[in-house]
């Protein structure tokens, strides 16, 4: 069996695809997947993107990541399940996603909570004139499964997919082989709450 995860950014780097599916890679293996990975920038991209200026690195890094869709569309046969992270491609239509549903087996779309809400962003203000809201639905109309990061988001999906039920709630989760759950607290200590 072979599993193509199609994400955004690179493997090990990003919070929600970390807690979402990549600290999972070593089960699927061990569960005879193959598993595949396709990001839509490269890490040298990553330590750019959310700082202010680098116009023609970030532009040229677009203009890779489209080229890069185009050409996995002949692969995507290949698969047994395509599993896709937030969207194909970050901007303008839906022709990639129509184009990568049509040619997966199967297809797991991963939608997280902020992407069907399109905001303007401080650093790489022009991107927000290019997103578009058609993409993410269709996705979610259109794959055979949705995995939705709150239940609230779950119910969204069944509805705008026609009341499907292909929607789950499943969320991000902590690997407790890596991170040991400790009860070291007392009213002496500060406490730390932290959010990703």
């Amino acid at each position: 069996k072979r599993i193509l995860f199609i994400c955004p950014f690179p493997v090990g780097v990003q919070a929600g695809q970390r807690l979402k599916y990549e600290q999972f890679f070593n089960y699927f293996e061990e569960n005879n997947f193959e598993v595949n990975v396709a990001s839509f920038i490269n890490y040298k991209t990553w330590n750019i993107i959310y700082t202010k200026g680098y116009f023609l690195q970030k532009t040229y890094s677009l203009i890779r990541g489209y080229i890069n869709r185009f050409l996995l569309i002949f692969k995507l046969g290949e698969y047994d399940i395509i599993y896709i992270f937030m969207w194909v491609v970050p901007y303008w239509g839906n022709i990639f996603e129509k184009v990568y549903l049509k040619n997966a087996k199967n297809s797991i779309y991963d939608i997280e909570d902020n992407i069907l809400v399109i905001k303007k962003n401080d650093v790489n203000p022009l991107t927000y004139l290019f997103k578009n809201k058609k993409k993410i639905i269709h996705l979610i109309e259109n794959s055979d499964h949705i995995i939705a990061s709150s239940p609230d988001l779950k119910e969204t999906c069944n509805e705008i997919s026609n009341n499907s039920n292909k929607a789950q709630y499943i969320c991000a989760s902590i690997d407790l082989i890596r991170y040991k759950p400790t009860n070291r607290y007392n009213n002496d200590s500060l406490v730390t709450i932290g959010w990703t």
